[in-house]
C-alpha cells in the first residue's frame, strides 16, 4: 500500500510538471509575441493563454482515459478503475486550489474547465467558487441548475478492495443550498429545491418541483416524489418513499415515511 502511494506521487508530480510546463510555455510566447505591440496588455493576456492551454491539456487527455462506467471495480485490476484514478489525478492538477478559485470566479472558464474534466454541464449552470465536483465524468448538471457554496458532489466511494462508481444528475433550474452533500447515484428532478445541510445519500432521488430540508435526510434509495415536501430535519429511511405531492413534517422520525419496493443495492 504504501508503495504504491509513492508510486501515484510521483506520476501526479510528473504529470502536474508536464502540463504545468506546458501551460507556462504557451502564457510566454503569448508574452513574447505581443510584448512589442502592447506591453499593458501583454501579461494578462499571456496569464489567459497560460489558463486556456492547460485547460486544454487536460481536455485531451481526460478524452484518452478509459471511460468510466457505473459499478462496482477491483483495485488495480480494470481498465474503469485506472480511468477513474487517472481523471481524478488529472482533477487535481486542473483544481490546484490557487487555480480552481481562478477558474471557479470566471463563468467562462469554470464551464470550460468541468466540460474538459467530462463533466455535461449547461453553460447557464451557476455555482459557488468552493463547490467540489470530485468526479465531473459522471456528473451532469442541467440548464440555469444553481450549486451553493460548499456543496460536494461525488461520484465514487470505496470499500475494502472496491471502487463504486454512479453517476450524478441534477436537473434544469434545480437549486442546492449551501453544504449540501450530495453521493453517488443521487438525481435532483427540474426546478428542486434542496436547502442548506442536507444530505442525499446514495441512489436518492429527489423529484421534480419537490422541497427539501434544511439538515434533512435523505438515506439511501430514499425517494422523494415530485412536488413533494420534506421538512426542517427529517429523515426518509432507506428505501423510503414520500410519495408524489406527498409531506414529511419536520424533524419527523423514519418510522413516519412509507416504504418503496425498490431493489436491494
Amino acid at each position: 500500500m504504501g508503495t504504491g502511494l509513492v508510486i501515484y506521487d510521483l506520476l501526479y508530480l510528473t504529470t502536474a510538471a508536464l502540463l504545468y510546463g506546458g501551460a507556462l510555455s504557451a502564457g510566454a510566447w503569448v508574452l513574447g509575441t505581443l510584448s512589442p505591440f502592447s506591453p499593458a496588455v501583454s501579461w494578462p493576456l499571456a496569464a489567459l493563454a497560460s489558463l486556456l492551454a492547460l485547460i486544454l491539456e487536460v481536455g485531451v487527455l481526460t478524452a484518452l482515459c478509459p471511460r468510466l462506467r457505473s459499478g462496482s471495480w477491483p483495485f488495480l485490476k480494470s481498465r474503469v478503475f485506472w480511468g477513474w484514478l487517472l481523471r481524478s489525478m488529472l482533477r487535481r492538477v486542473l483544481l490546484l486550489p490557487s487555480l480552481k478559485w481562478i477558474l471557479f470566479n470566471s463563468n467562462v472558464l469554470r464551464w470550460l474547465s468541468l466540460r474538459a474534466m467530462g463533466c455535461r454541464i449547461a453553460f447557464t449552470a451557476s455555482m459557488s467558487s468552493d463547490v467540489d465536483v470530485l468526479d465531473p465524468s459522471l456528473t451532469t448538471i442541467g440548464a440555469g441548475a444553481i450549486i451553493g457554496m460548499r456543496c460536494v458532489l461525488t461520484g465514487h466511494y470505496i470499500v475494502p478492495g472496491l471502487l463504486v462508481l454512479e453517476p450524478v444528475a441534477i436537473g434544469e433550474k434545480a437549486v442546492l443550498a449551501a453544504d449540501v452533500g450530495v453521493a453517488p447515484g443521487v438525481t435532483v428532478g427540474e426546478g428542486a429545491l434542496v436547502k442548506p445541510r442536507t444530505t442525499l445519500s446514495v441512489r436518492a432521488s429527489v423529484g421534480a418541483r419537490a422541497e427539501v430540508g434544511p439538515a434533512a435526510f435523505i438515506d439511501m434509495l430514499g425517494r422523494v416524489g415530485e412536488g413533494a415536501n420534506v421538512g426542517t430535519g427529517a429523515y426518509v429511511g432507506v428505501r423510503g418513499l414520500v410519495p408524489d405531492g406527498g409531506r414529511v413534517e419536520a424533524m419527523a422520525s423514519a418510522s413516519s415515511i412509507k416504504r418503496s419496493a425498490a431493489p436491494a443495492v
